[in-house]
Order: C-alpha cells, then structure tokens, then sequence
C-alpha cells in the first residue's frame, strides 16, 4: 500500500498584538495582526461617565476583517463632548474571535472641556431697604457663579454707638436672573439719641455697578421728662371761711 503523501499543514487562523490604538470624540482606533487572511470578528464596547469607577455602558459594535494580515480600523461611535470646566472618562473594550493572545484589551481616556468663559454681572437694583431688610435683583449674562457683597454701615446721631460696618457675601449661580430678601447684619440700636443712619451697598464679582439706598430710623431722646411743678398749699381766699368754719371780719 503506498502511504499518502504529506505536506505542510495549513497555518492556524490566529489574532495578536491587539491594540487600542487611539480613542477621539468619534470613537476608538483598534490595531491588530492576523496568522491568515480569514475573518476575524472584532466586538468593540463604549462607555463614558463623570468617574472612572461609575460608566454608562452603550451597546457594543461588532465587525468582521478579512483579507489581510494586519489591521487598523476606526470604530465610530458619538462620546459626549465635555462641558466648560468639566472631565469626563471614556473606556474602550475590544474582544476578538478568535480570541486574541492576552484576550480582551481595555483602555480609558481623561478629557476636559475648555475653561468656562468669565461670568458676567448685566444690573444691579436694590428694590427696598427698610433698615433692616434688603430685597434686591441680580441679572447675569450667563449661569456661571456669582459672588454678592452686602455691605451695611450704621451712623448714631446724638447717643451712644458711633460708627459701625459690616460686610455679607452670598454665592448665586444656575440662573441669569436672581431675586433675594436678606436681613443685614447692623449693631444694636441704642437706647436713646436724636436718630441713626442706616446703608446698605450691593456690589458682585464679577465687578459691576454699585447700588446703595440708606434710611434714617428716630430715636427716644436721651433728656430726661422735666418734672411736674410741685402744687400750692391751700390756702383760705379772703372772705372766706376762718379757721372755726366762720366767715372772717373785714378789716377795718
């Protein structure tokens, strides 16, 4: 019987050196090398989130390669674009069949949106001031954090007390239009004097107009009540009745 002649038996169909070789706003670029010229599946998975521990999976892509030895293929897919001032992480996870020497590769990428343009103040009203309350009314160009001062200063006039300030902040942010009613920090009124001065000043940062309004509040006066005039003994009226009840003789 004559053996059956033998040869050189076909390569195995084999995945290595697979890579992430890039991943962009579009998707991810994905190397790698193949023993033959057969398929190879590739299953390619997305995700992005604010934590790199904490991602939003999107549903996989999957590819088929042939034809060659070596591969580098772009796999599209849409990540979300980071806000002003924001980073956001993105993971790319590729598999192959068949499965590639070392399995399946993972990757994840750091980006940071652009700095947040300068917020900026539009108007500044007060819109009451009773001595101690102030409403008052920010508008801004944009959403970005607003930084509002109160300043209060008070004045006694006539008592004890002098002069006294003070200042309160406050952070606005999320809106472009802000109305508040803040109870502002003044010293005590004293006890007597002719009267006090009270002001109140808004200003933000960033810097726009100042707005100030100021009341004047009386006071009890500090002089004592004059005393009542002490009254008169009484006394009998002429020709009236003597001290025995009579009527008193005239005088001749």
């Amino acid at each position: 019987m004559t053996p059956a002649p033998t040869g050189t038996p076909p390569p195995a169909h084999a995945v290595s050196d697979l890579a992430i070789t890039g991943i962009t706003a579009d998707g991810a670029t994905i190397g790698l090398r193949a023993s033959t010229t057969a398929n190879v599946v590739l299953t390619v998975g997305f995700a992005e989130g604010q934590t790199p521990d904490r991602l939003t999976e999107s549903p996989p892509r999957g590819l088929t390669l042939a034809g060659a030895g070596a591969y580098s293929r772009a796999v599209p897919h849409a990540f979300t674009a980071p806000a002003c001032g924001q980073t956001l992480y993105r993971r790319v996870t590729v598999s192959t069949s068949p499965r590639a020497a070392g399995g399946p590769r993972t990757r994840t990428a750091e980006v940071r949106g652009g700095p947040c343009p300068a917020p900026s103040v539009e108007s500044v009203d007060i819109v009451s001031f009773d001595g101690t309350t102030v409403r008052f009314r920010v508008r801004t160009g944009d959403t970005s954090a607003v930084t509002v001062k109160l300043g209060s200063a008070q004045k006694v006039v006539g008592g004890e007390g002098g002069f006294t300030s003070a200042v309160q902040t406050l952070e606005l942010s999320g809106r472009t239009d802000y109305t508040r009613e803040v109870t502002v920090e003044f010293a005590g009124l004293p006890a007597c004097g002719e009267y006090v001065r009270r002001v109140v000043t808004v200003t933000t940062v960033p810097e726009s107009a100042m707005r100030s309004r100021d009341v004047r509040l009386p006071l009890p006066s500090c002089e004592p009540d004059p005393d009542p005039s002490p009254s008169s003994p009484d006394r009998p009226s002429e020709g009236g009745p003597g001290p025995d009840g009579s009527a008193e003789d005239d005088i001749l």
